[in-house]
């Protein structure tokens, strides 16, 4: 391990200075709590180098965690520096320093960054660095601030009297580099989004209720960098595409030039411990919220998307890459791509504001070209929530938690065989039943139980491993009127009532994916009919109040080809292959209109429904790259139904078929990125 000077010339021990670099890692309550996930050395450095431009650039991390990006930008400002000059002096080192700012409300993290910091320097002496421990909601520009002490009692008595030394003052700054915590807005305690609101009162116009955390480091992003200067940050990839975030999404548009956005395609995440999806933002602040202005939009520089088939696994590659972004951002050129990343340039006035993923995101961009073509015939689709509207129906999340009830969900299911059990919270699995009766056991504590029919209801545990479209004779049962020991809990009828009221209102006859592993081996289909009234769990949608028929030629439409392409285009992918259906997102999806199809082909998809819903289908990813036949039968119906001619429909469902198994193998590899990445040590970055 390399150790700097510098440890002697603070009055350090080795071993003393090792327990400050070394010996905070957050537990588990930490990272669930404060969503702690550090950015690796690497990724910090591409993300430095992207933002710092210039050697004299003051730069500010307002969630610095353990120093990486601090580090990084110090490593890119003495490059630049060494370029222009090539100054080595121990001045340099300290004015470098100086120019770096840091905030983090962990003490342990704010330490572990300050030393490190010291570290990389090499400084003699005992100069402050400029880190300390704040909530950073509550720093406003102008704030003085108690650096942080890193110094040994010795050297504390030799600089006894100068204080005034230990602190510094944040004021606007050229860059600032954040992986701010991705808390979601569920887990902020309600008086501290109130402060939270109460200081960013000004930023009100772009935010919203169901705002996270990294939101409102976006907005302090903001307040602290100057005009000019520009922002480098980690964030969710569901940024680009939440109704919540359109706010954030708004305010870059309007303020920024948003210079590149990079989304790794080796993993989903750039940060450690994490499988959560997340790009790297670069923007360039154009003007104050304040401010009106009169530019044209020829004169704004283009945003560069880039897309890494390899994420940086040393600190040259990270080089290779911002220097061909930057490249690319000064030539003619509109599109780059070699073995590590594939690069294009899009005009900022191109750029959606209500949906940047959709262009984005995807892979292959003829993903969102072919969903084009395959709509354009829109006489036969209707958005599902007008069609919902007009048919008296309704779109519910299945059965969920319910702290007032005094109940986990999961126990409340009997499963249909053990298979369907999968979690430790999975209980009750059927025995044998018959036309009155229900015999079911307990996995784990093995008690044995008969319960009348008429007490349950139909239910759906989890979609992973059903096969068929038509689950009519597939369905779990769920405890509805008379309940094991565990669930006399919930005292009085009212209650009871309660309960009874909550199962009948979430069944109905079509159910949904609101939450899958597209390219996982047990996902298998998106939608399911069922011939009585099924209640699902919160991981699906209840479609109810809708005709027999209708649901079955939905059930068709969900489960084609062009309906899993619209979905992928839409949906909020969180991590790898996991994708969440939002209700604001299923309402906008274009389905087929029962109403608007011709008798002729009402009666053709009423009868391939017939056909198929025996048939056992096999994963999709599967389906998609074996050519499965009922798969492209299936497809060739529904668009036929869109009013495609035969020729042209079975082209389209070659080429989406090809498409579709080309991203769910991409998805694939991803999910076993996410699974080998293994957590980096904290002292094996701090060599040179």
């Amino acid at each position: 391990m390399y150790v700097s000077p510098v440890v002697y010339s603070l009055g350090l021990g080795s071993t003393e200075c090792m327990k400050q670099v070394t010996s905070f890692e957050p537990n588990s309550s930490m990272v669930k709590t404060l969503s702690i996930f550090y950015t690796p050395p690497v990724c910090a450095e591409l993300l430095a180098q992207l933002a710092v431009r210039d050697a004299r650039a003051t730069t500010l991390d307002l969630a610095c965690g353990d120093g990486k990006l601090l580090i990084a930008a110090y490593r890119t400002k003495l490059a630049l520096l060494r370029t222009a000059s090539r100054e080595r002096s121990p001045r340099l080192q300290t004015r470098l320093l100086r120019e770096l700012f840091g905030v983090d409300i962990v003490p342990d993290s704010a330490k572990l960054a300050a030393a490190r910091l010291m570290l990389e320097a090499g400084h003699p002496g005992n100069h402050f660095v400029n880190i300390t421990v704040s909530n950073s909601a509550n720093i406003l520009p102008g704030k003085e601030l108690p650096a942080l002490n890193l110094l040994t009692e010795p050297v504390r008595e030799a600089v006894k009297g100068r204080e005034q030394e230990g602190l510094f003052r944040i004021e606007p700054v050229d860059v600032v580099l954040m992986n701010p915590p991705f808390t979601r807005q569920e887990r902020l305690d309600t008086r501290f989004k109130h402060e939270l609101r109460e200081n960013l009162a000004r930023y009100g116009p772009y935010c919203t209720a169901r705002l996270g955390l990294y939101g409102y480091f976006v907005f302090l992003a903001d307040m602290f960098v100057r005009k000019g200067g520009r922002i480098g940050l980690v964030l969710p990839a569901s940024f680009l595409r939440l109704k919540s975030t359109v706010g954030l999404r708004r305010l870059l548009c309007e303020n920024y030039d948003i210079e590149c956005l990079v989304i790794p395609h080796e993993r989903s995440a750039l940060s450690e411990s994490s499988a959560f999806a997340e790009i790297m933002l670069v923007a360039r602040k154009r003007k104050s919220m304040e401010e009106t202005e009169c530019l044209d939009t020829a004169d704004r520089p283009d945003c560069v998307i880039v897309h890494l088939t390899r994420v940086p696994k040393e600190r040259r590659d990270a080089q290779h890459v911002s220097d061909t972004i930057t490249a690319l951002e000064l030539s003619a050129e509109k599109v780059y791509r070699d073995s590590t990343l594939s690069a294009r340039k899009i005009p900022q006035d191109m750029l959606n504001l209500h949906d940047l993923a959709s262009m984005v995101l995807a892979v292959n961009q003829r993903a969102a070209l072919l969903w084009s073509t395959i709509q354009s015939e829109k006489d036969n689709l209707i958005p599902l929530g007008d069609y919902l509207r007009q048919e008296g129906g309704e779109i519910l999340r299945g059965l969920e938690t319910r702290s007032d009830l005094r109940v986990q969900i999961q126990k409340t299911f009997i499963l249909k065989n053990e298979s369907r059990a999968r979690g430790l919270r999975d209980q009750w699995i059927l025995d044998s039943r018959t036309s009155d009766l229900v015999a079911c056991r307990n996995r784990r504590t093995k008690e044995r139980m008969r319960t009348p029919t008429r007490s349950l209801r139909n239910g759906l545990r989890r979609l992973s491993g059903l096969d068929r479209i038509d689950i009519s004779n597939e369905t779990d049962y769920i405890f509805y009127s008379a309940f094991p020991a565990f669930l006399r809990t919930m005292h009085g009828n009212t209650m009871r009532k309660r309960w009874m009221c909550h199962v009948k209102d979430r069944g109905g006859n079509l159910v949904l994916a609101r939450r899958f592993g597209i390219c996982r081996s047990g996902t298998k289909l998106l939608a399911f009919y069922c011939r009585d009234p099924v209640a699902p769990s919160g991981v699906m949608w209840t479609l109810k109040n809708i005709e027999p028929g209708d649901a079955k030629i939905l059930a068709l439409w969900f489960n084609s080809s062009p309906s899993i392409l619209q979905l992928m285009l839409k949906c909020v992918e969180t991590s790898g292959p996991w994708m969440e259906l939002h209700q604001y997102v299923a309402n906008d999806l274009l389905v087929l209109d029962p109403r608007r199809l011709s008798t002729a082909q009402t009666k053709t998809l009423l009868k391939t429904f017939s056909r198929f819903r025996s048939i056992v289908f096999p994963s999709l990813r599967e389906q998609f790259s074996s050519g499965f036949k009922p798969r492209l039968d299936l497809d060739n119906v529904v668009l036929r139904s869109l009013g495609h001619h035969r020729k042209k429909a079975a082209s389209m469902a070659e080429q989406t078929r090809l498409l579709l198994a080309h991203e769910l193998e991409s998805l694939q590899r991803i999910d076993k990125a996410n699974k080998r990445h293994v957590k980096v040590t904290w002292f094996g970055e701090l060599k040179g």
